[in-house]
């Protein structure tokens, strides 16, 4: 069974993938993706639903900091 860190969770059709972005200032979810398959573009998903919620360019501030232990992906 996996750890509770790990980024996908069993179901009975199989394995689930999961992305989630967190605003650490207000202590919740604001952006997250569910996806048969890990790929970038899921993930980049939950990016854009969190940028559109919390809408950063009023202020020009955002940090975004990825901790996946097991899979990694960059994009410039």
């Amino acid at each position: 069974m996996p750890r509770p860190t790990q980024p996908y969770v069993s179901t009975w059709q199989g394995w689930l993938y999961v992305a989630f972005v967190i605003d650490v200032f207000a202590r919740r979810i604001v952006g997250w993706r569910v996806s048969c398959s890990m790929r970038t573009e899921f993930v980049l998903d939950a990016l854009e639903q969190a940028l559109y919620a919390r809408q950063p360019e009023r202020d020009r501030s955002l940090i975004h900091h990825s901790d996946s232990k097991n899979a990694r992906a960059s994009c410039s």
